[in-house]
């Protein structure tokens, strides 16, 4: 767990920022009220439900907090300005390169920074869900008959690498400006093995897949820039990943 600044970030890094809202006490929440902007109060004003507006404060202040641990700045230079159907755009103060995705699920906030464009989707499981007609239902043929190739034993990491790795995908599709329907993210499969089809011509795309807390399936894409290809193993394609659990007391 990170109490402020400890070791630096290098600008290779993708780091998940991971916050659990159920922690977030009621003078906690009250504290981090000073950290949104205006536009961010409007925001929240949709959501009537108190845990519900607990989890979008505690999102924007992550946000910023992870931002600014990212690119070694104070929480003062950077600034989120929200924007409708689609995740806050940050601007930093030196204008630092950084790249962000949000997801959430539950109670969890997920905020992933990288210098690359990233995409980033978490999702608690549970083990009550129909993992089976679920896939046949919103997978492709391909995707669904690579999941009932994997067996029972594997059921629930495979669902979920394609449920989350999917969604990943569209975040950073969406993120560099595409505008297509989640149903046209799709995996490949080669030897058993999934591979991500991004859907913009000429734009490769490395995905990694995680459990965080044994429950929550996590799947963070990138955008596989020269750069990143280079220093990338050959012999390990993915991604390299650090997660960070965040202590809300030090977000305020």
């Amino acid at each position: 767990m990170i109490h402020g600044m400890q070791k630096p970030f290098r600008n290779t890094d993708n780091t998940i920022w991971l916050l659990d809202a159920r922690k977030v006490a009621p003078h906690v929440a009250l504290a981090l009220d000073g950290v949104l902007t205006d536009a961010s109060r409007a925001a929240r004003a949709r959501y009537v439900r108190g845990a519900a507006r607990t989890r979008f404060t505690a999102s924007r202040a992550l946000l910023r907090y992870a931002v600014a641990q990212f690119a070694q700045r104070q929480m003062h230079d950077v600034t989120i300005i929200e924007r409708v159907e689609n995740v806050p755009h940050v601007d930093i103060s030196d204008h630092a390169a950084v790249r962000i995705s949000m997801s959430h699920s539950g109670s969890w906030i997920a905020c992933a920074t990288s210098a690359d464009a990233v995409g980033l989707d978490i999702e608690c499981t549970s083990k009550s869900r129909d993992l089976t007609s679920m896939s046949e239902w919103f997978f492709t043929p391909d995707e669904h008959q690579w999941f009932l190739g994997q067996g029972t034993s594997r059921a629930i990491e495979s669902f979920y690498r394609l449920w989350t790795g999917k969604e990943a995908v569209f975040k950073l599709a969406f993120g560099l400006g595409w505008r297509g329907a989640l149903s046209s993210v799709h995996f490949t499969v080669r030897d058993n093995t999934l591979g991500a089809s991004f859907p913009i011509h000429g734009t490769d795309v490395n995905t990694a897949f995680l459990w965080i807390e044994n429950t929550i399936a996590c799947s963070i894409a990138t955008q596989a820039t020269q750069a990143t290809q280079a220093t990338r193993d050959r012999d390990d394609p993915a991604i390299a990943v650090r997660v960070v659990h965040v202590d809300p007391l030090v977000l305020a």
